[in-house]
This record gives C-alpha cells, structure tokens and sequence, in this order.
C-alpha cells in the first residue's frame, strides 16, 4: 500500500513547483475558489489515480475515493488537510490567483529562452543520393542541379555566426544535409572547417557516411572543432540497406565508424525508429558489442522515433512515443544494460513525468525543444533556429531547410533578418492558438510542430495534437511500476 500525507488519501511526488505558487491561505479562503482546468488524470489501476498538474507541474498519487469525491461529487471540506494540499499544489486557485500564476510562467519560460542556445544549421548543399526512405527528402528524386556553399558565402555565414555571438547568443552549430561529406563538397568542406577553427567555432556534423572515407584527412586535421560526427544505423546491415538508395550503406557507415575511431573522434550513431525496426535495438545492442564499441568513451547511441508531420502515406509507418517508450522499458527491465543508449527522444513530451516519477534518469539540460514549461512546440518559436541554406537565405525549421515558407532572411549577399517573416512564426505559441490557450498539456508539448504549417496552408494557427494520447497509453501501462516506486 501507499503512504500518504498527513491524513489523506494522497500522496505528493514532487516538490517543487514550475513557478513560486504564491499560496495565502487567508487570502484564499475568503475568495471563490476554483478548480482549474489543467489536470491531467489518469487511472493507473483500480484504487489510485496519477495527477499531473499541467500549469504548476506537480504531480500527486491520489486514492481512487478520493478522486471520486472531489473530481466526481466536487465534495471537499474546506477545514481538510487534503484542502489545504490541493491548495499548495496549485489544483485549487482563485481567479486572481491563477492568472497571476501564468503571468509569473511566462515570465519564467521567457528567461528560460533567452538563456537557451540557438541551434545554427549549415545546409551546405542542397541535395543527397542516399533517398532515406523515412527522410525529409526521401521521397524527392536526385536533383539535376544541386546549389551548394562557396567561398563567399562561407565567409558571409562566418560573419553571421559573428554577429549572432555578439547579440550575446550561445550557440549550437551543426553541418548538416542534403548530404555535406560528397566529394565534390570537399574542398568547400575543408574551407568552412578552416574558418570555423580561425574563429574558435566548434560544430557537430551529420553525414550518411556512404563517402566519409575520402573525407578522413580533412576531419582528422580538424578534430579539434569537431564536437560529434553523427551518424546513422537503423538495423541490420539487410534492413538498413532496403531504406536506401545505395547499396552496401550499411558496410560503408560501419567502416567509416572504425576509421573515425583510429582517430578517436568523437562519435554518435543514431538509431531512426519506425514501426518495422523497433526491435532493431535489441540486435542494434548486441552488435556494438561484438565490435566493441559498446563501452567505448568516444562513442555514443542514440534511439530516436521518426515523425512524419506532413507525409500522410507514411503515418501509419510511425511509432509514437508511448509505444516506444513502452517498449524500451520492458528492455530495461530485463537487462539494465540499453539505459547506455541515448533515450530521451524516445520519451519526448513524457520525459517530465517520468523524470519526477523517478522511472528513468534524463539530464537537468535537455534544450529547449525538451524543455518544460515551454510554450513552443520546438525552437523555432523561442527564436532559436537559424537555418543557413546554399541559396544565401536564412531559414527558420531545419526540416523544411530549402522550402521558401520557412525564409525568414538572408545571410548573402548580406545578413538581413525579415522582422515581418519572423514574427509569423514567433507569434506561434500556445497563447496565440485558440485550441492551445487552455489544452491541459499545453506547457508539456509547447503546442506541438510547426512544420504541417509550412506546406499547405501557410497557416500559424493549426495545432498538433497527436502527443495527447501517449499520457494515458503509457502511464497506465508503466502502472505497476509507478506503484513499485512509491509504495513503502
């Protein structure tokens, strides 16, 4: 059984709260009290309930009576002790209260932003042959002419990155697709790693690694700026070659891997999960062991779900979070071993409640984009994504990273930042989306992704909403365990 606070059928797992509640006891108790509208609750088996308060971030074990008198008879003595607990946790509010709550949150998320780093893409060429088939550019044929970076406009992204840094901006910079490390992209691969040293820029790359060999000269010369090579094995070497274009990717990327590792580059190899290679992770497990990577200190795995947002012939090929997250909790329980992968994307939005929960460990800094309270769906809202394209242009979303919807300004021939085109996105939080302004998951998922917006109807006031079910899927699943854990 549970053990509960003072008298009552309830039992507080947190804490701390997402802002000060500014609780007065007296003051409250002579105003109309309300219950607010952003409890999540969710049966976890017959007797108990998990609240989750999605606007002061507490969460609660409360009885399955309990929950029935207040949530279902609204019955609550106000000389209780369970009162005065729904008080301080934020479930029971004035009006005034709770407004000057958002407003403290705001705020908060506010600071929180301007303290965040900016995510910087260098879309050094416009094109890749690799045709992943779950890829943003899976599904576009190789392009007859491809645009890529010269040397003007690498010295023009180096003044940006200049400019930026002197706005006082931390920032997170990646060298990123088309596919960067083509041999014809060499020589511009080799200037741009040049003057990113020359200005004490570091960068983390992502390449296919089908040509990485031919580049081993020139990453070895620059290691020192090189935070990451990241890189992409989604299965065996028959699965991971049935998704692309080029045969024998899966050997090359392996070899590419080895060759990395004699130079004791840093390296991550990251694990794209659909419905048909979610069990990839258990061969995916054993096969770094047998090359002896697994415990590796350079080396780093990472498990991520694909998203499809806006391909609808491939949305029933996507795992949500709850599946995966359910899924890779049984592996953990059977062999604490996989919690070496890199796990957080797998959790997504329900990393919070499961941190708090104490269910899995995730680092205190997750980004923005993971970042809770939040009001934006990812960095794109917070002004954090500056996409640099081979056009000269500067984009918002690294998804849509040569799409005209997504330009917000140019960095060739000079910078130029469109404040009109900006704010069509910076205005895109869950305040502005009438569906979003009282959703009670909406300082969880920020008001989901913005992308569906930038092909169609070039509309900033759609909302996704496709997070909301993973809550009660995988709570109730994971029940058993939530019990385990705070049960003494």
């Amino acid at each position: 059984m549970l053990t509960f606070l003072s008298q009552s059928n309830m039992k507080s797992i947190n804490d701390k709260l997402w802002a000060d509640p500014l609780v007065d006891l007296q003051a409250i108790g002579r105003n109309p009290i309300l219950q607010i509208d952003e409890i999540i609750d969710i049966k976890i088996n017959k007797d108990y309930y998990l609240l989750i308060n999605g606007l002061t971030g507490a969460l609660d074990i409360i009885s399955d009576n309990e929950y029935r008198s207040i949530f279902k008879t609204n019955y609550l003595p106000n000389n209780s002790d369970i009162y005065e607990t729904m008080i301080k946790r934020g479930y029971l509010m004035t009006l005034e209260h709770y407004y000057n709550y958002i407003k403290q949150l705001d705020f908060l998320i506010d600071k929180k932003i301007q303290t965040s780093n900016t995510l910087v893409y260098i879309v050094l060429s416009s094109s890749c042959g690799m045709g992943c088939t779950y890829c943003i550019e899976g599904s576009n044929k190789p392009k007859k002419k491809e645009y890529r970076f010269n040397t003007e406009k690498v010295h023009a992204f180096i003044e940006a990155l200049n400019t930026l840094k002197a706005e006082g901006r931390k920032m997170t910079i990646m060298l990123f697709g088309g596919e960067p490390l083509q041999p014809h992209n060499k020589t511009i691969v080799t200037q741009l790693l040049k003057e990113m040293q020359k200005n004490n820029y570091c960068l983390t790359i992502f390449s296919n690694s089908f040509f990485a060999i031919e580049f081993m000269d020139v990453l070895n010369e620059f290691r020192d700026i090189i935070n990451c090579y990241s890189t992409t094995l989604d299965g065996n070497e028959r699965y991971h070659d049935s998704l692309r274009r080029y045969k024998h990717s899966f050997r090359t990327t392996v070899e590419s891997i080895e060759e990395l590792n004699k130079r004791n580059i840093n390296i991550n190899i990251r694990t794209n999960i659909c419905k048909s290679n979610i069990r990839a992770i258990e061969w995916l497990y054993e096969f770094y062991q047998i090359k002896k990577w697994w415990n590796k200190s350079n080396m780093s795995f990472e498990i991520t779900p694909v998203t499809f947002h806006d391909r609808a012939d491939l949305i029933n090929k996507q795992v949500t979070h709850s599946e995966l997250a359910s899924y890779f909790t049984r592996l953990t329980d059977k062999n604490k071993g996989y919690l070496n992968f890199i796990y957080y994307g797998i959790f997504g939005h329900l990393f919070y409640p499961c941190k708090e929960l104490g269910l899995f460990e995730f680092p205190d800094e997750l980004g923005y984009s993971m970042s809770v309270p939040r009001k934006h769906g990812c960095a794109i809202g917070g002004n954090l994504s500056f996409v640099f394209t081979p056009f000269g242009n500067i984009n918002i979303c690294n998804e849509e990273s040569l799409s005209e919807y997504s330009r917000i300004g140019s960095y060739y021939p000079k910078l130029e930042i469109s404040n009109s085109l900006s704010k069509k996105w910076l205005r895109r939080d869950v305040y502005s989306v009438k569906s979003c302004s009282r959703c009670r998951y909406r300082y969880l998922c920020g008001g989901g992704c913005i992308r569906p917006i930038l092909k169609g109807n070039n509309c900033v006031d759609i909302k996704d909403c496709s997070i909301i079910s993973d809550f009660e899927n995988f709570f109730s699943i994971v029940s058993d365990k939530i019990i385990e854990k705070w049960s003494k």
